[in-house]
């Protein structure tokens, strides 16, 4: 967390939703790369969203259709619950604040040995930074 968040009253709340941001995006990445899709590509991100999959219950129990199809609704629901979270998070803390948590969360993520946009989400080029 960097100096500026940890110094404000609520940083403790500000760590804890910086912890939730970190494990959701982990968990997208780790879903795009079992499914192989590049949420770092617009149109992909875009077709994960806006197309959801068949409903699971229609498909064979234990099916590898039904597995996938399972973790594509997870991966979307994850995708839209984040978006959620990240207004959220710039209602409570601020769009500077909340700027300066996502972009820790970028840099843990690469620590992870995720690509800036992996998880979707490349808040660098959102906010116009050069890459780190």
């Amino acid at each position: 967390m960097s100096p500026e968040l940890r110094s404000r009253p609520d940083s403790d709340w500000v760590a804890q939703m910086e912890q939730v941001c970190e494990d959701l995006n982990l968990r997208i990445a780790r879903l795009a790369m079992v499914l192989g899709v590049a949420l770092e590509k617009p149109e992909e991100l875009a077709r994960v969203i806006d197309h959801p999959v068949p409903s699971p219950g229609t498909l064979p129990c234990g099916s590898a259709e039904r597995r996938e199809a399972e973790t594509r609704t997870e991966l979307r629901g994850l995708l839209l619950l984040r978006g959620e979270l990240e207004k959220r998070c710039v209602d409570e803390f601020g769009p500077v604040a909340a700027g300066e948590m996502l972009l820790d969360v970028e840099a843990e993520m690469a620590r992870h040995g995720f690509a800036p946009g992996a998880d979707g989400l490349d808040v660098r080029a959102l906010f116009g930074l050069p890459p780190a």
